[in-house]
C-alpha cells in the first residue's frame, strides 16, 4: 500500500513539474531586491554565478529614483550582462530596457525590464544598467522577516533580478524520469493483476 502511494506521488510530482516548466517557463534564478529605504547609485553590480549551460529571458532592475521613477525609453536606457573572469571583464551584450509591471506602491516607470534571450556557458556574470544615477540599492535588511528580500541580496548591491528557462537537457532528464515512473507504474500494474 505504502509502495502504491509513493509512485503515485512521485508520478503526481513529475507530472506537475513538467507542467511548470513547459508552461510557467521563465525561474527566477537570481534577485537580489529588498523592500527597505532605498537609495541611488549602488556602488556594487550584482553578481550572479551560473553552474550549467542555461538561457537569460529576462532582467529586471529597480529604478525607484527618490519616488519618481526614470522611464527608460525616453533615455534610451540599457540593461546588459558582462562576464567576469579572474582580471578580465567582457561585455557580453545590452538590451533595450522597458517599462516593466509596476506594484501599488511604486512609482510608473520604476521597474525596468529587458528581455535579452541570451544563452550563458557556467561562468560568472554581471548585470549592468545604463542609468546607474537613478538604480536602486538598500544599505540594511530590516524587514527581512517579512520576506522582503531577495536571496542574493547585498548592501549597496544594485536591485536586479534574472529569470533563466532550463536547457533542453534538463527538459529532457526531467522528462526521462516521468517516463520511467510512468513504466515502473506499468509494471507494478502488470505484476499484480497477474498475482
Amino acid at each position: 500500500m505504502f509502495g502504491k502511494m509513493m509512485v503515485r506521488g512521485l508520478l503526481t510530482a513529475a507530472m506537475f513539474a513538467c507542467l511548470h516548466l513547459t508552461v510557467n517557463g521563465d525561474t527566477m534564478i537570481f534577485c537580489s531586491w529588498n523592500e527597505d529605504i532605498t537609495y541611488n547609485q549602488p556602488t556594487l553590480l550584482p553578481v550572479f554565478n551560473i553552474s550549467e549551460s542555461t538561457t537569460i529571458t529576462q532582467i529586471a532592475d529597480y529604478h525607484f529614483n527618490d519616488g519618481l521613477g526614470k522611464d527608460p525609453t525616453l533615455i534610451h536606457g540599457t540593461i546588459g550582462v558582462i562576464e567576469i573572469s579572474g582580471s578580465q571583464v567582457l561585455n557580453i551584450g545590452t538590451w533595450p530596457a522597458h517599462i516593466g509591471p509596476v506594484g501599488p506602491d511604486s512609482p510608473p516607470d520604476c521597474n525596468w525590464t529587458a528581455y535579452p534571450d541570451l544563452g550563458l556557458l557556467p561562468g560568472t556574470y554581471a548585470v549592468v544598467d545604463s542609468d546607474p544615477a537613478s538604480w536602486s540599492y538598500t544599505i540594511t535588511d530590516t524587514l527581512h522577516y517579512l520576506g522582503g528580500t531577495g536571496a542574493n541580496w547585498q548592501p549597496y548591491e544594485g536591485f536586479s533580478e534574472v529569470f533563466a528557462v532550463p536547457e533542453p537537457s534538463a527538459l529532457v532528464l526531467l522528462g526521462v524520469g516521468a517516463i520511467g515512473l510512468l513504466g515502473y507504474t506499468w509494471r507494478w500494474r502488470q505484476r499484480k493483476a497477474r498475482a
